[in-house]
């Protein structure tokens, strides 16, 4: 996704990736580009907010965050830190870029504890949405939670 993004953009930028914390489980679609072992996101618990702060923690500081796909899951709102729900031990986050936008889907059990609140605050900062022809969202109006 990132060799996407025209270099006017990418050289004013310096980007850490982190694999995400949880094993995935499953078949993929990847398989025949990457070796294994792969890893995922779409656990939406606390441990993995808490794996992103400590990493900003320990290499920050960092005036951001981008994510895609099921990282969205953990960070597009950080509105989960007006809420005292995560993102409490690093400074405010000043950017966000979205990429492949998600839906937080009703879950049998009810949203998981750190997502029940996430849009009930908008987010009041510099933020970037990519949405594409594709995306299951297009056209849909989701300005109303930004």
């Amino acid at each position: 996704m990132m060799e996407k993004l025209p270099d006017s953009i990418l050289g004013n930028f310096g980007f850490d990736f982190l694999d995400a914390p949880c094993p995935a489980k499953g078949k993929f679609n990847v398989e025949s580009i990457y070796d294994p072992t792969y890893y995922e996101w779409y656990q939406v618990n606390e441990e993995c907010v808490a794996y992103i702060e400590d990493y900003m923690i320990k290499h920050g500081p960092c005036n951001g965050l981008l994510s895609f796909s099921e990282g969205n899951a953990c960070i597009c709102n950080s509105s989960t830190a007006k809420t005292g729900a995560a993102f409490t031990k690093v400074p405010k986050i000043k950017n966000l870029i979205i990429i492949s936008v998600f839906a937080l889907r009703e879950l049998k059990s009810g949203p998981p504890k750190i997502l029940a609140n996430v849009y009930s605050v908008p987010i009041d900062y510099p933020s970037i949405h990519v949405i594409g022809r594709g995306c299951l969202y297009h056209g849909y109006e989701i300005k109303g939670f930004y």
